[in-house]
């Protein structure tokens, strides 16, 4: 026994948070409407909005 508790709650930690990081980084913004897309891309000039693969939604190409 004696396991070092903080120790392995601290090492989890990490991991989750480097995996979150990862996902931001890589993500594309996801919208559920065309109005929500519309909105987001006007506000950020130079960014596209393209239909979800999926076909449900819109996604920042």
């Amino acid at each position: 026994a004696g396991a070092d508790f903080d120790r392995i709650i601290d090492e989890n930690n990490s991991e989750y948070f480097r995996e979150d990081r990862r996902k931001t980084k890589n993500s594309k913004k996801k919208f559920s409407s065309f109005q929500d897309a519309l909105v987001w891309a006007k506000a950020n000039p130079g960014k596209t909005i393209i239909r979800s693969p999926d076909g449900v939604g819109f996604i920042e190409k």
